[in-house]
């Protein structure tokens, strides 16, 4: 049924970047992690691409569904070529703290993170991704495991707020993200 939906998306909206990317998102955030319906999300991507080679948002995604498969230098490749186009943009940075994260360079995902923080103090209140990785580094780094455990319930309220503020349409189940739920749930896990 994904190759239809591939196909279909080709023959009627190719060059309706957004949608092919705001669908490669739904689809790749409830998809499991499963390599076969990646492979074909970021397909979705590759053709949004070709009609905005520098959309900053779309490599951001690239290495969020790359991250996904545990392709972690390719992930970060992507995140730093979204950078690369949109300073401005966080996820990419967050994403790239998470790959370092994964790779166990917990030294260099803490000293990235320190840098975010000091960039995004004044521009955005702290996101749900922002209080994971800080929960994380904690643990790993630290061995704190009730400092931990608050800030992945920090994470958590934020992004319940965060999905409540979404539309009620595609974008909500982007926003609930049941991938980053999963994620923040095996990272309870840990703790018990």
């Amino acid at each position: 049924k994904m190759d239809e939906l591939v196909s279909a998306i080709r023959q009627n909206e190719g060059r309706n970047s957004d949608l092919i990317y705001n669908i490669s998102r739904l689809f790749a955030r409830y998809s499991s992690r499963k390599q076969y319906v990646l492979d074909r999300t970021l397909s979705l991507l590759d053709m949004a691409i070709m009609h905005q080679p520098e959309n900053a948002a779309y490599y951001a995604e690239i290495g969020s569904q790359k991250a996904m498969i545990c392709d972690f230098q390719g992930a970060y490749q992507a995140f730093q070529k979204a950078v690369s186009f949109d300073e401005s943009l966080l996820t990419p940075l967050y994403g790239m703290i998470n790959c370092r994260i994964k790779q166990e360079m917990i030294d260099d995902a803490q000293q990235q993170l320190e840098f975010v923080t000091e960039i995004g103090q004044s521009q955005v209140p702290k996101s749900a991704e922002h209080a994971y990785l800080e929960a994380v580094i904690e643990w790993r780094k630290k061995g704190n495991k009730s400092e931990a455990i608050r800030m992945l319930d920090q994470s958590l309220n934020l992004h319940i707020s965060q999905t409540k503020t979404a539309p009620s349409n595609i974008e909500f189940y982007i926003r609930l993200n049941a991938d980053f739920l999963m994620t923040l749930a095996q990272e309870y896990l840990v703790h018990c």
